[in-house]
C-alpha cells in the first residue's frame, strides 16, 4: 500500500512540475536547438539554412528576453538580429 501511495504520489509530483514549465521555457529550449542547428549548417557552409535557423533563434531568444525584461539580453539579441539579417539581405539580394 506505501508503494502505491508513492508511485501516486510521484506521479502528481511529474505533472506539477510539467504544468509549472511556463511558455518562456519551451520558447528558449527551442531558441537554443534552432541556434545550435544554425551554428551547425554555418560550420558546414550550408547556406543560407545555417543563417536562416541562427535568426529564427535569436528571434525566439528575442522574445523571451523581453518576457523576462532583461535589457542585457534584448539588447545582444536585438543586435545579433540586425547582424544576422543584413548578412543574409546583402548575401542574396545585393
Amino acid at each position: 500500500m506505501d508503494s502505491v501511495r508513492k508511485h501516486s504520489h510521484e506521479n502528481v509530483a511529474t505533472t506539477k512540475f510539467i504544468k509549472m514549465k511556463k511558455l518562456d521555457w519551451y520558447i528558449k529550449w527551442a531558441a537554443t536547438a534552432f541556434i545550435c542547428a544554425g551554428a551547425l549548417c554555418t560550420s558546414l557552409n550550408i547556406y543560407p539554412l545555417g543563417p536562416i535557423l541562427l535568426n529564427i533563434g535569436t528571434v525566439l531568444w528575442l522574445i523571451v528576453s523581453i518576457m523576462w525584461r532583461e535589457a542585457s539580453l534584448i539588447a545582444v539579441n536585438a543586435i545579433v538580429l540586425v547582424i544576422y539579417t543584413t548578412g543574409l539581405v546583402v548575401k542574396l539580394w545585393l
